[in-house]
């Protein structure tokens, strides 16, 4: 049973757009994206976030769907054994950089043109139980990231569409859970 002190976790959203005629016209969190694999429409835009006004704005206006299918869970706060997940954007390339590490935020911001957008959400800095790696794929032709924990879809990007696997940013919860407030 949760007491006051604790905190809940929040769902880390799945965004992508189905339809593979649209380009979005906008940067910020809505990103264009390039080809993408077999089971993605022909142009794959994604991004993942907490925030549910983003997630109404993008899914009501822009027609994206959720990808309800991969459950994620996060908290909006620190709590013991987290660390943060901070989000960048390149308007340029319509990319989203999520990392936990500042100095690798601070070089794609000098280096790539990425702009801080703040912390995203918190996550376990190592594997827990209940908690599965959110796995960071790069496609070095578009310089587009792509983010899952899907085994199957990490393979998949990884050796049949020449994205280049960079590694685990954290690792989510699979399913609503609760910790003590820092």
């Amino acid at each position: 049973m949760a007491v006051a002190d604790d905190v809940a976790t929040v769902r880390l959203v799945s965004l992508w757009n189905l339809n593979p005629n649209i380009d979005v016209p906008i940067g910020g969190s809505v990103i264009h994206g390039n080809e993408c694999v077999v089971i993605f429409p022909r142009r794959c835009i994604f991004l993942i976030t907490t925030d549910t006004n983003e997630v109404n704005t993008i899914t009501s206006f822009w027609g994206w769907q959720k990808r309800d299918e991969i459950d994620m869970y996060v908290f909006n706060v620190p709590v013991s054994g987290t660390v943060p997940l901070y989000r960048y954007k390149n308007d340029r390339l319509r990319d989203h950089l999520f990392t936990t590490d500042q100095k690798e935020g601070r070089i794609a911001a000098a280096q790539w043109d990425y702009t801080a957008e703040g912390i995203c959400c918190y996550v376990s800095a190592t594997q827990q139980p209940n908690t599965t790696p959110l796995w960071r794929l790069f496609h070095p032709e578009s310089g587009i990231h792509y983010y899952t924990i899907s085994v199957e879809e990490r393979d998949l990007l990884q050796f049949g569409k020449n994205y280049k696997l960079e590694g685990t940013e954290g690792y989510v919860w699979t399913s609503p859970a609760t910790l003590p407030a820092q």
